[in-house]
């Protein structure tokens, strides 16, 4: 039985499975807390309150293929481009985050914080895409990946 696990129907799960589905859930967890991370690190490093205007809402576009046939599906986001001044220096930085519909106006005026070390890095409070995105990949894989486990598991119990 070396490399098997358990019967399915007429056919064992090899333990190779286990892993590529444990490595597949452990890379959604990771990248959600990189995401969560890398937030919560802007946000304590980014300390000068300022004000910024949103200029622009620069369209993005994103092509995959999905579906049995691999049909190309394109998806549209907006990422706002925010100018600011910071020490008499004028700024121009667009967002690496994107949203449709676009979060902000063009012409709003958005609370922002600058790290004074590097004032081309900015954290804006309201946009917490980065954030809610890092939670669900987080939560989504560790959920996920817990009822496929259970599920693999009452399988080879029940056979």
């Amino acid at each position: 039985m070396s490399g098997r696990i358990t019967k399915t129907g007429s056919q064992d799960i090899p333990v190779w499975t286990y892993l590529i589905i444990a490595l597949f859930f452990a890379i959604f967890i990771v990248v959600g807390i990189f995401l969560v991370k890398s937030y919560n690190h802007k946000k304590e490093i980014c300390t000068v309150k300022a004000e910024a205007t949103v200029i622009e809402n620069r369209k993005i576009k994103t092509t995959r293929r999905s579906g049995k046939n691999h049909r190309k599906k394109t998806s549209t986001g907006y990422a706002p481009v925010y100018s600011y001044k910071y020490e008499g220096t004028e700024y121009t930085l667009k967002s690496s985050t994107s949203t449709n519909p676009p979060l902000f106006d063009v012409g709003e005026t958005v609370e922002i914080y600058i790290n004074p070390d590097n004032p081309k890095e900015i954290f804006v409070p309201r946009d917490k895409t980065e954030y809610i995105v890092g939670m669900i990949f987080s939560i989504g894989g560790t959920v996920i990946g817990i009822i496929v486990f259970i599920v693999l598991l009452k399988q080879s119990k029940g056979r």
